[in-house]
């Protein structure tokens, strides 16, 4: 029946609703939850504190250690807004007649395809990949070899999450599928392409939403520049790390944000006893790179630190070391993801509303935990509608506006994955 009363405030709820409804990414990545972030703004920088690392020494002499809290800069810097226009008579309307007639749904579902996508794409800061590029993960054999990593990671076994392309999906899903029930968890986890509840320890979903990277165009034979190019964490603290390269061929050659390569004789290691492992450390190259004249100097991480609590690799690379680019030369590939849930952060932030709007509504999904201090259920979304009259036509402009900061958190708690040839 006709509800006069319809408002501003009902259609973001019932907005927030559908949002949420296809979000996938949220619930399963780290949250800030820093009372403070209520009087952020948009290009605010918010500090987000790191976990510290130590080693443990042997022995009755006393080793001292340098320790610190680290603290890792997000900005929020990512706004999104929809705007559509509506008359003075649709508030007359029902919410259902409404919504239908302004495809809100499908509005709805755009933003939660918009900020998957964003969490998404934060895949080009992690630089550990298993698997051949453009390979199907079509058997638990090749989605456990990214369990099998962030367990040489010490990646914690609780909270793994694991998200992979609706083609890699479907061709896991005859072998992964434990969904056998069918409770309301069960369906609500179907909707939004849940596969296994415990696919080698992962809650393991799929998605259209997984974003893609094409490799740099690059060729030759690249080769490390110069030995002894490993530094201090202080060293990478304050200035990252270049790695100097030569070899490339001259002319257009090019690196992308998010390739990933290794170099011969530099293998990781376990984070706390620093022990070698069997494959070689993987680095993510951190910004575009191009030369014409066959040298680099690139951009990565992680820093090539050699000894004390931040230890990366086995040993700083030789002159000459040959340097491996995974992935062919101008291909593109789905970019899986499987990771805890502190690798990524997301920080919500609510908008304030313009105090000139007439018309104005603001909704948040964040209902505080009384037991635990800072932390709440929700998604922590603040979705803010502000409407304004269009004399020309007597309609009703209206945008409904979010506002968010994303980043790499720890990017060794995630890994990317392919399958095997």
């Amino acid at each position: 029946m006709p509800n006069a009363n319809l408002t501003p405030k009902m259609i973001l709820k019932q907005f927030m609703a559908f949002v949420k409804s296809d979000l996938i990414m949220i619930d399963h990545v780290h949250r800030d939850y820093d009372a403070e972030i209520a009087n952020r703004r948009e290009g605010d920088t918010i500090y987000v504190r790191a976990p510290m690392n130590f080693t443990v020494q042997t022995g009755t002499t006393f080793v001292n250690q340098d320790i610190e809290q680290r603290e890792i800069p997000v900005t929020v810097d990512t706004r999104k807004h929809i705007g559509f226009t509506y008359s003075d008579d649709d508030f007359q309307l029902s919410m259902p007649e409404f919504v239908r007639k302004h495809s809100l749904q499908e509005a709805a579902r755009a933003m939660a395809t918009d900020i998957n996508r964003d969490l998404l794409g934060l895949y080009d800061g992690v630089y550990n990949w298993v698997g051949a590029p453009g390979q199907l993960i079509n058997s638990m054999a090749d989605w456990n070899k990214s369990q099998l990593r962030l367990d040489l990671m010490d990646v914690p076994a609780a909270n793994r999450f694991g998200v992979v392309s609706s083609e890699d999906g479907w061709s896991l899903v005859d072998e992964a599928t434990s969904l056998n029930a069918a409770d309301e968890e069960v369906i609500r986890a179907r909707r939004k392409g849940m596969i296994n509840r415990d696919a080698g320890g992962a809650q393991l979903y799929r998605t259209s939403h997984v974003r893609s990277h094409t490799v740099g165009n690059y060729d030759g034979t690249p080769l490390v520049n110069g030995a002894s190019q490993d530094v201090t964490y202080a060293q990478f603290k304050a200035s990252g790390q270049t790695l100097v390269t030569d070899g490339w061929s001259s002319g257009s050659s090019e690196l992308k944000k998010g390739d990933v390569f290794t170099i011969a004789g530099v293998f990781a290691v376990h984070p706390n006893t620093k022990d070698p492992h069997s494959h070689l450390q993987q680095f993510v190259v951190k910004a575009d790179v191009s030369d014409t004249g066959g040298a680099k100097s690139i951009s990565i991480d992680p820093a090539i630190i050699t000894s004390g609590p931040y230890q990366t690799v086995s040993a700083a690379p030789a002159d000459n070391a040959a340097i491996t680019v995974i992935g062919t030369a101008g291909q593109t590939y789905k970019q899986n993801l499987s990771f805890h849930k502190n690798a990524f952060l997301f920080t919500p932030v609510p908008i304030k509303v313009p105090d000139s709007a007439v018309v104005k509504a603001s909704v948040t999904d964040r209902t505080p935990n009384h037991k635990l201090d800072g932390a709440y259920s929700g998604t922590g979304l603040t979705f803010t509608m502000v409407k304004d009259f269009n004399i020309d036509d007597y309609s009703e402009k209206c945008r409904i506006d979010v506002l968010y900061g994303k980043k790499v958190l720890r990017p060794e708690l995630a890994v990317r994955c392919s399958g095997t040839a």
